[in-house]
């Protein structure tokens, strides 16, 4: 497992940090139209500028992605809907990554997608999603290959078949089963000789089901700060 470890740092770090990566291109029936409302949580991270990953929307202030693509500060934002959000406040859990919104999301609920609190069975078919500098993505259907719930939260807790339909900056996204939020997109396992990424081969993903009193606690533990205004001048205000 430290053998893993070791690996998977390796290949995170070369997705972070080499943008340039040749990677494969998805068959067209893999887009998803990011202006349908039923996608309307999936979102992009970005630092100075430059994409980073993929990311999901939990609800207006908050988004979860992946440790390494984006945090506190001027040079990082969130892309949802068409616009561009600063993050104000960021959370680790492991390899997750939670950040919290300098300004709401127009229009997105209090919950948007329901958080796992098991992770789904081996053999299972769940969707990965991702986002390009243009498009959002969804996989065809990957089989879960390893489930393991209870170990080291440091660890990717599962592990899927690989399938088409991954572009550029995987890392972060959403992996859903059943309109349920159970992992989010970490790695992949294997690079082909020229350099791209190997899309058949498996990709782990962290768990929501070992994370999910994480998130939980950690969003109620630093709600936003919001300011309301007086409806009224203030010094007839009480």
């Amino acid at each position: 497992m430290r053998s893993l470890r070791v690996v998977a740092a390796a290949v995170l770090a070369a997705l972070v940090l080499t943008p340039t990566a040749a990677y494969a291109d998805p068959p067209a029936s893999t887009i998803v139209d990011e202006r349908v409302p039923g996608n309307h949580w999936m979102v992009r991270g970005y630092s100075d500028g430059d994409l980073r990953c993929s990311g999901t929307a939990l609800n207006r202030w908050w988004v979860l992605t992946v440790e390494g693509c984006v945090g506190p500060g001027p040079g990082s934002e969130i892309e949802a809907g068409g616009q561009r959000f600063p993050v104000a406040f960021g959370a680790r859990h492991g390899q997750m990554y939670l950040a919290r919104l300098g300004r709401p999301i127009p229009g997105q609920p209090d919950a948007v997608l329901p958080l796992a609190r098991q992770s789904p069975a081996i053999g299972t078919r769940v969707f990965r999603y991702s986002g390009s500098d243009t498009r959002f993505y969804r996989s065809s259907p990957v089989t879960i290959l390893e489930n393991a719930d209870g170990r080291d939260y440091r660890d990717p807790d599962l592990v899927t078949s690989g399938g088409d339909g991954l572009p550029t900056f995987h890392a972060g996204g959403a992996v859903i089963w059943g309109g349920v939020l159970v992992g989010v997109s970490y790695w992949f396992t294997r690079i082909n000789p020229d350099g791209s990424w190997d899309f058949s081969g498996p990709i782990s993903a962290l768990g929501i089901a070992p994370h999910r009193q994480w998130i939980v606690d950690t969003m109620a533990a630093y709600p936003p700060l919001v300011i309301t205004h007086p409806q009224c001048p203030i010094f007839l205000c009480g």
